[in-house]
C-alpha cells in the first residue's frame, strides 16, 4: 500500500509542476494566476484536471489546428483514385 501511495505522489507532484509551469507560461493577470496555482498546490489532482479542462485555447494553437486539419483534407483528397 505505501508503493501505490509513492506513486500516487509522484504523479500528482509531476501533474502540478506541468500545471503550474503552463499557468505562468500564459501571463494570465495577476489575481488569476495566483489564484489557478493555490487551487493546483492545495488540490493537485482536481486542481490540475480543472484547469486543464477550462483553460481557453491560445489562438495560434487554434489556428495551428485548422492548418494541420487543412492539409489533412487536401493530400487525403489527391490521393484518392477517380475513375
Amino acid at each position: 500500500m505505501t508503493l501505490l501511495w509513492i506513486f500516487g505522489s509522484i504523479i500528482a507532484a509531476i501533474l502540478a509542476i506541468v500545471t503550474i509551469v503552463d499557468i505562468v507560461q500564459r501571463h494570465y493577470g495577476g489575481g488569476k494566476t495566483a489564484l489557478w496555482i493555490v487551487l493546483v498546490v492545495i488540490f493537485p489532482f482536481l486542481g490540475s484536471i480543472a484547469y486543464w479542462a477550462l483553460r481557453p485555447a491560445k489562438p495560434a494553437d487554434a489556428e495551428a489546428v485548422y492548418l494541420e486539419q487543412a492539409e489533412l483534407r487536401q493530400s487525403g483528397s489527391e490521393g484518392r483514385w477517380r475513375p
